[in-house]
């Protein structure tokens, strides 16, 4: 009989056929953004139509910070938005 492995998908932790240590895990062991909906644009530079750095709250309160790298997956439209410039503030550090 095939055995199951359960992986945590924030950090690849195993759990070799205990789905609720798994999820247990995933559930304690990372804090993660209050809502995903609702992100604060920090910054935009003008030089790409994608924020340069973004703010989530965390369900423990804590605001973090992210800064943008580079694009993993092109969008899929045909032309995407102009770049824009519209923040007079830079990102914090």
């Amino acid at each position: 009989m095939p055995k199951t492995n359960y992986v945590c998908e924030f950090c690849g932790e195993n759990f070799k056929e205990d789905r609720n240590a798994c999820l247990t895990h995933e559930d304690t062991a990372h804090v993660k953004p209050e809502q995903y909906k609702e992100i604060s644009t920090v910054y935009y530079s003008g030089l790409s139509t994608y924020p340069d750095s973004v703010k989530l709250t965390m369900k423990d309160g804590a605001v973090i910070q992210y800064d943008f790298f580079g694009a993993i997956k092109e969008s899929d439209q045909k032309e995407s938005l102009p770049a824009t410039g519209n923040s007079a503030e830079g990102p914090e550090k």
